[in-house]
């Protein structure tokens, strides 16, 4: 599964909570989270308010909770 498969993946099956993600997908998901941390962290820091890294980790608590458990269908 590549970087892009996982993260449509991990936001196409955020309400899927039966199963567990492959490898692959959960540690790009991982990554994905990693980098859309710093890049909002990074763009409040520029502005000065945090409005883009909460709104990020709003976005991505759900679908983050189901890549840990939904299955793999590559």
């Amino acid at each position: 599964m590549s970087f892009g498969q996982a993260i449509a993946s991990g936001f196409s099956n955020y309400v899927n909570f039966s199963d567990r993600a492959c490898r692959s997908e959960y540690w790009y998901w991982v990554l994905f989270t990693f980098l859309g941390m710093l890049v909002t962290g990074v763009i409040d820091a520029a502005i000065g308010i945090p409005l883009s890294y909460p709104i990020f980790l709003l976005v991505i608590f759900l679908p983050g909770l189901a890549v840990s458990v939904h299955g793999c269908m590559i």
